[in-house]
């Protein structure tokens, strides 16, 4: 069972649990997320998508990164264990437009896959480069499917449910990432081909792993 709880504290671990920490840290798991667009007309070819390096058109917007100037706060380090790259995406649309053979399902393929995209980053505190890895390797990518019901077609789409790529929290691409307070954690997304979309997409890269606060 993927969501079985751990067991119950006893008397003693529910006291320890209000005692303060001193000279340590807080720590509880978290996530550190970026967000940038993916453009209509493609991303040129060698040009990264520059993540977690105050990339973001709207730096202020708490929905869009939590890591506005591409460093931690002082007194904080994160270890972070898991990666995914989530297109933010609707679920429903209606028309052929955009769920057909020319629209939206079409631009995932290209975007995570057929475009020949590749991910990246750098390792700050040891100065190593890790990389280049498939992008479709993120959260266990699989393929695009659409779920066309009634008396729709898959030709016309109209009103199709489709899912997008697969990306489960239970997957993701393992790290073993630790960054401390005030250093950079570049990551960077390329494309090997640049083919037009039908709109632009945001992407968002989410690594889940432990927040440390320093405390005391």
């Amino acid at each position: 069972m993927f969501n079985q709880l751990p067991q119950p504290l006893d008397g003693a671990g529910l006291d320890r649990a209000r005692q303060p920490i001193i000279n340590g840290f807080d720590v509880y798991p978290d996530c550190l997320y970026d967000t940038l667009t993916y453009p209509l007309a493609g991303q040129a070819v060698g040009t990264p998508l520059k993540f977690f390096q105050g990339a973001t058109s709207a730096p202020s917007d708490i929905s869009l990164t939590n890591v506005p100037q591409g460093t931690l706060p002082g007194g904080q380090k994160f270890h972070a264990r898991k990666a995914f790259l989530v297109p933010l995406i609707e679920t429903f649309v209606s028309g052929a437009a955009v769920v057909d053979a020319s629209g939206l399902m079409r631009d995932l393929d290209r975007v995570i896959k057929t475009n020949r995209p590749q991910w990246s980053y750098v390792q700050t505190s040891i100065n190593k480069f890790r990389g280049p890895f498939p992008l479709d390797a993120l959260g266990e990518m699989g393929g695009d499917v659409g779920d066309f019901g009634g008396n729709n077609v898959p030709a016309a789409g109209n009103n199709a449910v489709y899912q997008h790529p697969r990306l489960p929290l239970i997957g993701g691409w393992p790290l073993d990432l630790v960054i401390f307070e005030t250093e950079t954690f570049p990551f960077n997304l390329t494309w090997g081909v640049q083919t037009a979309i039908v709109a632009n997409m945001l992407l968002q890269l989410r690594l889940y792993g432990w927040r440390y606060i320093k405390t005391g």
